[in-house]
């Protein structure tokens, strides 16, 4: 039997919707899904007007041509807004439930290896590469090929930020990447500095990437196996250049490998069998625990339970194993439900600070499979584990 990739992803577009699910080692630890209808606005890049001020927290609401206003609040070092200003914005939140879009007067192109950044001259690495030397070398090669790229155009500010992804990658990967964003910045900019010479109307400057194209220039490693079915990743060349994602190098030998199949694809994998679980309160761990996760406004409560566990031949030996058990499982929930805020995990009491160690040695170590960003606390004296997360 062949072996297993260890990440695969399986990319589905159905007539209403895109889907993605992530596994790892064969089960499902992530899954998202959009409408074709109507897509995430989010890294969308508008033209608006302003509609309304707020004066006392120095914020505004901006037409962008689409039936809710954005909420933008700029800096404090920004002028201060008024009704009639036209500005380009980028989205960076969606609506949610009383609350509208969510608007930045900072732009930028999002890309594989980097983001660029218009209008600022700041060249930066992900938080998440933490080698000095790596650091230094990434922003060395940037601030290098930003400045022969936006050659052309001297009197654009250009930025840029490495990404995660870009640990290790080759200065050739990241000059092809650095030069098809520049080109891209520079249109865009051209674009606005145009419309402000008019009273135009508000309009869509660049449109995000739909979920599967965001997915692969954000999260697809250049050893994951891709999987798809009823669309093809390499047929960009039908959008308008401002709107092309930038896909990693081996984004189109990977889908050219995939297996196209006349079956479901989240059938042959039993998704849907595995996100019912996510549905579930109580999820069932391999020895008779269990943990139950209850959901309300303020966090998330995993409680941790031994339930009919025999593993061990003690109470200690038992709780330490159960809990272990539970980290993984509660590690993989929180990933797979995209839980954000306040999580507090419930482990069985324990008294071994050695048996503490191990286990949040170990929670920690599953915690950082999720790309989300978590900070996690020490165990206290009640054996509850604390973290924070941040939505993806």
């Amino acid at each position: 039997m062949a072996d297993v990739p260890a990440r695969q992803w399986l990319f589905v577009h159905e007539a209403m919707r895109d889907r993605v699910a992530l596994l790892e080692d064969a089960q499902l630890v992530e899954y998202y899904e959009e409408s074709t209808i109507a897509p995430a606005l989010s890294g969308s890049i508008f033209w608006t007007i302003v509609r309304d001020v707020v004066p006392a927290i120095a914020a505004a609401f901006v037409d962008a041509g689409l039936p809710e206003k954005f909420f933008l609040q700029p800096g404090p070092e920004s002028a201060p807004l008024h009704v009639g200003d036209r500005l380009a914005v980028q989205v960076t939140r969606e609506s949610s439930v009383g609350k509208a879009p969510r608007a930045s007067l900072e732009l930028d192109l999002p890309g594989h290896f980097l983001a660029l950044l218009l209008d600022s001259d700041y060249v930066g690495v992900s938080r998440k590469i933490t080698e000095v030397e790596e650091r230094e070398r990434l922003q060395a090669l940037l601030t290098e090929q930003l400045q022969k790229a936006g050659a052309p155009w001297p009197d654009l500010k250009l930025g840029a930020i490495a990404r995660t992804l870009a640990q290790e990658a080759s200065a050739e990967d990241l000059r092809g990447e650095v030069e098809f964003l520049v080109e891209r910045g520079a249109e865009l900019m051209n674009q606005i500095a145009c419309l402000r010479q008019t009273k135009s109307a508000p309009q869509l400057l660049y449109a995000a990437p739909s979920l599967p194209e965001r997915m692969v220039r954000d999260r697809v490693h250049s050893d994951d196996a891709v999987l798809t079915q009823g669309l093809d990743l390499r047929a960009n060349g039908l959008r308008p250049p401002l709107q092309r994602p930038v896909l990693p190098p081996f984004a189109a030998r990977s889908d050219a490998a995939a297996t196209q199949l006349s079956r479901n694809l989240f059938e042959r994998f039993y998704v849907e069998e595995l996100l019912q679980e996510a549905q579930l309160r109580t999820v069932t761990l391999p020895q008779g625990g269990s943990i139950v996760i209850d959901r309300c406004e303020a966090l998330t409560a995993i409680d941790v339970n031994s339930g009919a566990s025999t593993q061990a031949h003690t109470l200690e030996e038992t709780a330490y194993h159960t809990n272990l058990e539970a980290a993984r499982a509660a590690a993989r929930q929180i990933r797979l439900r995209n839980i954000g805020g306040i999580v507090i995990v419930d482990f069985i009491e324990m008294r071994s600070a050695a048996h503490h160690e191990k286990l949040m040695w170990l929670f920690d170590d599953e915690l950082a499979r999720d790309p989300a960003r978590i900070h996690l606390l020490p165990l206290d004296e009640f054996g509850l584990a604390k973290l924070t997360r941040k939505k993806q």
